[in-house]
């Protein structure tokens, strides 16, 4: 047991610890799963399985078939639920064992100063009896404070799309690679060292493609360990044969050639016989299979959302929305790996309120760069949304949605009915936009690598942060270490792209543009001079002197970057917006920071402390607020104006609070108990005056008296 832990977290440090820690970009919150609104899942996607999480707090081993924590205490064992649903049976959601998953986490977590999701708490419930049943169940585990979120598990949904005779060279119809604007500038890199991502390894996670195509003799061997058997769908099959054409098509003078030729070709499966539709472990092995960096996956799947129409096949949303797949992905970019994942062909606003925050990038962002699909040139224009493309701010880049030339299907060619000679020039979909993004990033990463390198045979001829690479350079050749951070690259890419046309409004972002993301990639800040994709270069990498650590910034308000000094920066200097004029504030009660429209705000949301819980009174008497431990509020600390000086009364008889011209207050109008109704003592003796005792003033009593004594004198000094 000590050597295979060991052993794992051996050939996990291969990639974790390639970097001690991140540098300038981190990533986000991890997102809240109880807001996730999974429950929507349309009815028609539910399988018999479905997935849960236990809290972070609570790690947990599957034995037997009962979730157990570290004590020994049974947390969950599905023996307790209703007969209705049994036979039911849980199994890990990921393949990957416990002890590795959980030390990964952890490493991880130190290096990217972020919040990753126990993996390991991860679980798959498989339940007999009908759907209203399993539905019971779900509300049973989403009600367990051990549990994070529960959901159904969702059936397979479809993906986002030379042996003789000879077949033709279509590599000059594919235009997706063409220089920028139209293209996304293929020969930019190929001109330099690493233009062709070597060292690079690119796994593809969908559900199959055809090993023997003519043209993909470079994946061959791409099936990961463990895997299992892949779905065998004709349809399915062809869609992964197209994707992995763009990327890894030879180029040998027939059909279509690949942008990563120098890459590795690795392939994981979203669904196999064994463990059925699960894109969440397809990552996963894809991370475990990328054992040294840089590397890239590519998500060619997508889910159904809260809108999914089962005729038209709406509402298709990112894979992300499922919180087991989410936190899978966050993982592997923590990890330094770049997530490629398509945006989904549900002609959806990811924006829309029924997605809450699941794909707010400021609260819940896996770090994956989204694609859209945009229009190859034409009419509409290029770069514009296609029309089924999903839409919003999370996404990132787009690329070519329809027309794409690749090989499968066999509609362009196909002879004899040869699966291995398929090509189709109807490839399209953000299917299709995921793969030529991942062109762009894998020959990124690729040209980073190889930097400013030169030729070598050993290690000792490059510089202390490279190696000399002669398994992929012939002859060796210098490469950097350390890949740039995904999130570096997403921003790269986003920063540095053609823009989008069309209605803008419907964001899918822009189309790549290597030649420029390349300059921007290499790019060395704090050498005084300003290069592609910097703002600002003042001879330093010191934040918070007019130019930020990453010179990205010139560190002023308003700019659109949240800078070392600010705490939110939306692009504007105006208050009311989500973030002050001066960038100090999201302008939220609680924050301790006094916003436009706030009386006070004292870092918590607490009423009785100074400071209301809306941050909207002071809590002092007199103000004009009514807080919850005044009875009125009149503006003014006057008493006899019906609100008492210390706000404690309306100041009316009966009320139970003694009022300045009252003598007595016992709550009620009732005369007889000691108080009368008009809140006088009823206890006071008459004096004979027609009053009660002490119901005179002082003044009145002592003027009585006086004028008595002076009586008695005068009368004495007639008398004498």
């Amino acid at each position: 047991m000590r050597f295979s832990l060991s052993f794992s977290l051996l050939c996990l440090i291969l990639v974790s610890s390639a970097g001690a820690a991140w540098g300038g970009e981190h990533l986000g919150p991890r997102r809240d799963m109880k807001q996730a609104p999974l429950s929507r899942l349309h009815q028609s996607l539910w399988s018999d399985q479905l997935e849960l999480k236990i809290l972070d707090k609570t790690p947990v081993t599957l034995q037997g078939n009962r979730l157990v924590d570290a004590t020994g205490r049974v947390v969950f064992d599905p023996a307790t639920l209703p007969a209705s649903v049994q036979p039911a049976t849980l199994s890990p959601t990921f393949a990957t064992p416990v002890a590795t998953l959980r030390a990964r986490r952890l490493a991880l977590m130190k290096k990217c100063n972020c919040d990753l999701g126990d993996k390991a708490n991860y679980f798959r419930l498989t339940l007999g009896g009908d759907q209203p049943a399993r539905a019971g169940v779900l509300a049973k585990l989403s009600a367990l404070t051990s549990v994070e979120v529960a959901y159904p598990v969702s059936l397979p949904v479809v993906p986002p799309a030379d042996i003789p005779p000879t077949t033709p060279d279509y590599s000059s119809y594919q235009g997706y690679f063409n220089d920028a604007p139209n293209g996304i500038g293929l020969s930019a890199a190929r001109a330099l060292a690493g233009g062709f991502a070597e060292g690079v390894t690119s796994v593809d996670v969908e559900y199959g493609w055809d090993v023997g195509h003519e043209d993909l003799e470079l994946c061959i061997d791409a099936l990961v360990p463990d895997a299992g058997t892949l779905y065998d769908d004709p349809d399915y099959v062809a869609h992964g044969t197209s994707v992995l054409g763009i990327l890894f098509a030879q180029d040998n003078g027939y059909g279509v050639t690949g942008s990563l030729l120098g890459a590795t070709c690795k392939f994981a499966p979203s669904y196999t016989t064994q463990n059925g539709y699960n894109v969440a472990r397809g990552i996963d092995l894809a991370h475990t299979n990328i054992t040294a960096l840089p590397g890239v996956i590519l998500l060619e799947a997508q889910e159904g959302g809260p809108n999914f129409d089962p005729q038209t096949y709406g509402g298709m949303v990112p894979v992300e929305y499922i919180p087991a797949t989410y936190d899978a992905i966050r993982e592997a970019v923590a990890d330094g790996i770049v997530v490629v994942e398509a945006g989904a062909n549900g002609w959806e606003d990811l924006d829309a309120e029924v997605y809450g925050d699941t794909f707010n990038r400021e609260v819940s962002d896996s770090g994956a760069i989204l694609v859209g699909a945009g229009t190859p040139p034409g009419n509409p224009p290029a770069r514009t949304r296609e029309w089924y493309s999903n839409w919003g701010s999370r996404l990132d880049v787009q690329a070519w949605g329809s027309l794409v030339y690749t090989s499968g299907y066999g509609d362009l060619f196909g002879p004899n009915g040869d699966v291995n000679q398929y090509y189709t020039a109807q490839f399209g979909g953000t299917s299709s936009a995921s793969p030529i993004v991942t062109s762009a990033v894998g020959l990124l990463l690729g040209v980073f690598r190889a930097g400013n390198g030169q030729s070598c045979s050993t290690p000792g001829e490059c510089s202390g942060d490279e190696t000399c690479d002669t398994a992929n350079f012939t002859p060796g050749w210098c490469v950097k270490l350390l890949p740039p951070e995904p999130l570096t690259v997403r921003r790269v890419l986003t920063d540095t792209g053609t823009p989008q046309t069309g209605d803008t409004a419907e964001h899918i972002g822009p189309l790549p543009d290597l030649a420029l993301a390349i300059e921007a990639i290499a790019a060395t800040c704090g050498n005084d001079v300003v290069e592609t994709g910097e703002a600002c270069d003042d001879g330093n990498t010191t934040g918070g002197d007019g130019c930020s650590a990453d010179c990205r910034s010139d560190e002023s308000c308003g700019n659109g970057i949240t800078d070392l000094a600010e705490i939110c920066d939306d692009g504007n200097t105006a208050s009311g917006d989500g973030c002050s004029a001066d960038c100090l504030s999201d302008e939220t009660c609680g924050n301790n920071y006094v916003d436009a429209g706030e009386a006070c705000d004292d870092g918590n949301t607490v009423d009785a402390d100074g400071c209301s819980a809306t941050c909207l009174s002071d809590e002092t008497c007199g103000n004009g607020i009514l807080d919850p431990q005044e009875h009125c509020e009149d503006g003014n600390t006057a008493n006899g104006d019906g609100c008492s000086a210390d706000c404690r009364s309306d100041e009316t008889c009966g009320n139970g609070y003694k009022d300045v011209g009252e003598e007595c207050e016992d709550g009620n109008l009732i005369d007889g108990d000691g108080c009368s109704a008009t809140c006088r003592d009823e206890n006071k003796k008459d004096d004979g005056c027609g009053c009660t005792a002490g119901s005179r003033s002082p003044s009145t009593g002592a003027l009585g008296l006086s004028l008595l004594l002076a009586a008695l004198f005068l009368f004495r000094r007639r008398r004498a």
